[in-house]
């Protein structure tokens, strides 16, 4: 009689309406049930198709990916429209991926998926709008990977660094630099200064007036072609990124040749990259970043670049990045 009744009661909570407080969210899958020859039967639930979510990177030259899930009837096909701003992208394939370009910039990127069911159910979601689509590392002035030389100036040529701060510890002419650079600038004083090496921080930021004022300076001084080897035009400054900096010590010979055979140039061409600098205008690579050898002059890329460029022996940012040289201004 328990038995009975406890089967009964199963059975009854089985077949009984749902508690409205436990209904299914809107776009989940609805099961039916029903009573046959005895015995409950629940049907197939109805198809369902989840809103897209976009994965991956929103810079130009990266990939975005579309995720979606379907649920109930197995689903036939899916079908991928990608949307700039709203709109078709014309050219778009229509697949799971989408490759940002160069058109994309500035733009929200977005995809309508439709998804067809067995039995000819369709049902269509459209993914919520990316941020503004933004430029490639190497083209982005905020980025630590930018890179900036005689062909590639800064977007724009007045671009001022979000923020600047000083590195402590270390003697400075008052020119600040980004924070991550400051920080690394720190940590390599304190390792020199470990070694018995003297280091000094003898240029840091500049901003595109000063950078003008300098560069006027020495065509002043020097004429225009002798200049333009060894001083940048405002706006195509690696100084006015806020991630480089001239380096000196104690032994004479800022700003100049010499600098690489003094102890503190010496230590600096064998130990910076350990700290996420490289030396950018090498010896003899004059055709290739468009500047004489500056064997004081050091940018800030972070110790992963740093540390794969030493490496794999490669000496500038132009060859690392796949760049075309830059030894003049075009």
């Amino acid at each position: 009689m328990a038995a009975a009744l406890g089967l009964a009661l199963g059975l009854g909570a089985l077949l009984a309406p749902p508690n409205p407080a436990e209904a299914s969210a809107p776009g989940s899958p609805v099961a039916v049930s029903r009573v046959e020859a005895g015995r409950t039967v629940v049907a197939a639930a109805s198809p369902s198709l989840s809103r897209p979510k976009l994965t991956g990177s929103i810079r130009v030259g990266s990939r975005l990916r579309a995720n979606v899930t379907t649920t109930g009837r197995k689903s036939d096909f899916l079908h991928y429209e990608w949307l700039r701003d709203g709109k078709p992208i014309n050219g778009a394939a229509e697949t799971v991926n989408y490759n940002v370009k160069k058109a994309d910039l500035k733009h929200r990127i977005s995809v309508r998926v439709t998804a067809t069911f067995v039995g000819g159910v369709t049902l269509v979601s459209t993914s919520a709008k990316t941020e503004k689509i933004r430029p490639r590392l190497i083209d982005d002035p905020t980025s630590g990977q930018v890179v900036v030389n005689k062909r590639r100036p800064l977007k724009p040529k007045t671009f001022v660094p979000l923020a600047l701060t000083m590195p402590r510890g270390i003697a400075n002419n008052g020119q600040p630099v980004r924070p991550s650079v400051a920080r690394a600038i720190e940590k390599m004083h304190k390792a020199a200064r470990a070694d018995g090496v003297g280091l000094r921080m003898i240029s840091g930021y500049r901003s595109y007036a000063l950078q003008r004022q300098t560069f006027n300076a020495y065509v002043a001084r020097d004429g225009v072609r002798a200049a333009e080897t060894y001083s940048a035009r405002p706006g195509y400054s690696e100084h006015q990124t806020g991630l480089t900096v001239d380096l000196g010590g104690y032994e004479g010979c800022d700003f100049d040749f010499c600098f690489a055979s003094t102890k503190t140039g010496k230590w600096l061409k064998k130990n910076a990259y350990k700290y996420g600098f490289i030396m950018r205008y090498p010896n003899g690579s004059q055709k290739i970043t468009g500047y004489i050898w500056e064997p004081y002059h050091f940018r800030y890329v972070g110790t992963k670049v740093a540390k794969n460029m030493k490496k794999k022996k490669i000496q500038t940012l132009e060859q690392y990045r796949g760049l075309k040289a830059a030894p003049n201004y075009g």
